[in-house]
């Protein structure tokens, strides 16, 4: 991840095809990557804070300083956090509004109206702006807030402004796609019925106290289940949570069910002191010997041993699975 560029996989089921969808032209992948150069210019390991390594220098889709010509009304933006510890505020210089339609794992219901996206690595959000002949607005990432000191703010890019790319519109635009005001998703988990309720508390480079070990199984669920995780941050800088085979629906503080504006999701970034409660839907796969992993997605903390593992089993050997030799 430090030594390399980073693509992304296109997943279309068919639906929303209103929705801008010519790949290229009005449907853009943005790839996001910040990167430290020697004098040779080559990829240099400077830079490394309390997240992991921050680089000077961001490339949009292996591109440094890029501007994507305009042909249609309305452009599609694929976004995806491929940075290994930096964390994005989207907005365009002109603070112009764009539509969230979708986040990691599907759309949202309906588009939501904003002007600011927060982007922690490995999430990915799309979003529809609106051009008009002529224009040429820049995407950028400004300052964000996470109630922490400044040397720790620092070392997450949260005092960074960075021009990304610049979206330069024709004279003439052709219509292009739209915005439905209703997108087709799934719905909303139901937590009717609640297999079991686990606490995942992050904090350091641990999680619930321990750091990744091969040989032991943090969690035994069983497939086809529904399970609501909540996960506490109680460290004073920043993580973000990573949930391997799986995607999940985040319920606010007090509500019984998940807010679907909030789009599916398989990452989630929680602020220091922060909590949040995920409802999991658990895949019909059984397999108690090969585990999936579930672990902070800043690359540094993962890799000095921020990860934990669970295994699918049959509902009824949830009990009996091996965990812990």
């Amino acid at each position: 991840m430090t030594r390399g560029l980073a693509g992304l996989f296109y997943l279309d089921d068919g639906t929303n095809r209103d929705l801008p969808h010519q790949y290229g032209i009005d449907d853009v992948p943005i790839i996001l990557q910040d990167r430290s150069f020697d004098s040779r210019g080559r990829f240099s390991q400077r830079g490394r804070a309390v997240t992991g390594l921050l680089g000077d220098k961001i490339l949009v889709n292996g591109t440094y300083n890029p501007y994507v010509p305009v042909t249609t009304r309305r452009v599609r933006l694929r976004i995806l956090d491929a940075s290994t510890a930096r964390i994005y505020h989207l907005a365009f210089a002109d603070d112009r509004d764009f539509a969230l339609i979708a986040t990691d794992s599907g759309f949202v219901p309906s588009p939501v109206g904003m002007r600011r996206l927060l982007l922690s690595p490995a999430e990915r959000a799309e979003i529809v702006v609106n051009l008009r002949p002529g224009e040429q607005p820049v995407f950028r990432s400004i300052p964000w807030n996470l109630n922490m000191m400044a040397p720790l703010t620092n070392g997450a890019g949260g005092n960074d402004h960075l021009d990304l790319l610049q979206l330069q519109a024709g004279n003439s635009l052709a219509e292009g796609g739209r915005i439905p005001e209703r997108l087709e998703t799934s719905s909303p988990i139901a937590l009717d019925h609640v297999a079991a309720r686990r606490t995942i508390q992050l904090d350091g480079r641990e999680i619930n106290g321990h750091q990744m070990e091969m040989s032991r199984i943090d969690a035994v669920v069983g497939a086809g289940t529904t399970e609501l995780w909540t996960v506490r941050n109680t460290h004073n800088q920043p993580h973000n949570f990573h949930v391997h085979g799986v995607a999940f629906q985040t319920v606010p503080a007090g509500a019984s069910t998940p807010d679907p504006q909030l789009g599916w999701k398989d990452t989630v970034l929680l602020a220091g002191g922060e909590a949040v409660q995920l409802a999991i839907n658990f895949p019909p796969y059984q397999d108690p010997l090969t585990p999936y992993m579930y672990h902070c997605h800043l690359m540094w903390h993962e890799d000095v041993g921020m990860m934990a593992q669970f295994t699918v089993v049959d509902p009824d050997q949830v009990e009996s699975a091996p965990r812990d030799p």
